[in-house]
C-alpha cells in the first residue's frame, strides 16, 4: 500500500487493510493483540520497533506519545472488515528529518504482513484552480497539479483520505457542510461511479475522506488505472484528482 503526506504535515490519519494469509480481511485486532508488531524506517535511517497505541475516539487524531509510538484501531467489523485507523506521529513528516518516505509493516501470527510506504512530498501551496463544466467530466486541460494515485482490490470497500487543501495564503480550506463527489471515470470519460451523499465528507481543516463500497470496486474495472476526481460541488471547484487502480480480487475477498 501506497500513501502520500506532505511535508510538515501534521495530524496523519490514515487507513490501512489487514488481511489474514488466506487474503481474507482480519477483523478484531487490536492495539494490543498478542503476537502484533509494527516496524518502521525512514530513508536513510535504521528498522525500529514501533509501539502500539490505542485510539480514543476514531477520527479525532490524538498524537502518539512518541515518534516510536503510533496509534491503533479497527475501524468497523461489520461495515469495513479488514480496516484500521492509524495516527501517525508528526515527527515522522518533519522536514528536519529530510527524508522523502516513511515505511512500516505490521505483522502478526496468522497475519498477511501489511506493508505502508508513505510518500513525503516538498510541496509549496498554490491557488486554488476553479473548473467549470460538468462534474464527471476529466478535461485535460483542467486538471490540477499533483495527482495522487490511490489501489484497492476489486470487491472492497476502502476508505481514502485526502488533504488538507491549502489556499493561496497558506490556510487550510474550510470544507466542513461542503457538498463533496468523487467522480471515478474510465479511459474514455465514461463514468464508472460516484462517491456521494454520506460516503463522502470534509472537515473545517481542509480534509476529506471518501468511500468506495464494495459493489462500487466489484462492478468497475479492474487492473487498470481509472482516472478519478474529486470535487467541492457547492463551490464548483476541484479538489484532488489522479487515479485509482483497482486490483483483481484476491483468494478469500
Amino acid at each position: 500500500m501506497k500513501t502520500f503526506s506532505e511535508e510538515n504535515s501534521t495530524d496523519v490519519i490514515d487507513v490501512i487493510v489487514i488481511r489474514d494469509t488466506s487474503f481474507a480481511h482480519k477483523t478484531g485486532l487490536a492495539y494490543d493483540t498478542a503476537g502484533l508488531t509494527c516496524y518502521r524506517v525512514l530513508e536513510g535511517g535504521t528498522l525500529t520497533e514501533i509501539t502500539l497505541e490505542d485510539i480514543t475516539t476514531l477520527g479525532t487524531y490524538e498524537a502518539p506519545t512518541s515518534a516510536a509510538h503510533m496509534r491503533f484501531k479497527e475501524l468497523d467489523a461489520t461495515n469495513a472488515p479488514g480496516a484500521y485507523e492509524v495516527h501517525l506521529p508528526n515527527d515522522w513528516f518533519s522536514s528536519a528529518n529530510g527524508h522523502r518516505w516513511v515505511y512500516y509493516q505490521i505483522k502478526g501470527t496468522g497475519l498477511d504482513k501489511c506493508d505502508v510506504q508513505c510518500q513525503v512530498n516538498d510541496y509549496t501551496p498554490q491557488a486554488n484552480i476553479t473548473v467549470s463544466g460538468t462534474v464527471g467530466t476529466l478535461d485535460p486541460g483542467n486538471r490540477i497539479a499533483s495527482p495522487i494515485s490511490l489501489e484497492m482490490f476489486k470487491s472492497e470497500a476502502k476508505t481514502f483520505l485526502f488533504g488538507p487543501k491549502i489556499d493561496s495564503d497558506g490556510n487550510a480550506v474550510d470544507l466542513s457542510g461542503k457538498t463533496l463527489r468523487m467522480v471515478v471515470t474510465n479511459q474514455s470519460n465514461v463514468t464508472e461511479f460516484q462517491v456521494d451523499g454520506g460516503s463522502i465528507s470534509g472537515d473545517a481543516n481542509g480534509n476529506a475522506q471518501a468511500t468506495v463500497s464494495a459493489g462500487q470496486s466489484a462492478a468497475a474495472t479492474d487492473d487498470a488505472d481509472l482516472p478519478y476526481v474529486v470535487w467541492n460541488v457547492t463551490d464548483d471547484e476541484e479538489l484532488w484528482n489522479g487515479s485509482l487502480y483497482i486490483r483483481p480480487a484476491q483468494k478469500g475477498t
